[in-house]
């Protein structure tokens, strides 16, 4: 979960910035609806 929660922090702290909005704009419809899922489950496990 710790390994998890920081894959989702680096994901957020690129550097450049606009290249990264980019690329995850660019995913699959599959990996959006992960990552909107993984995203939801973070804020529930912080806000619980």
């Amino acid at each position: 979960m710790k390994e998890f929660i920081k894959l989702i922090k680096n994901i957020f702290s690129k550097e450049p910035f606009e290249q990264d909005i980019t690329i995850r704009f660019s995913l699959s419809l599959e990996q959006i609806i992960f990552i909107i899922l993984a995203l939801a489950g973070v804020m529930y496990i912080f806000l619980k």
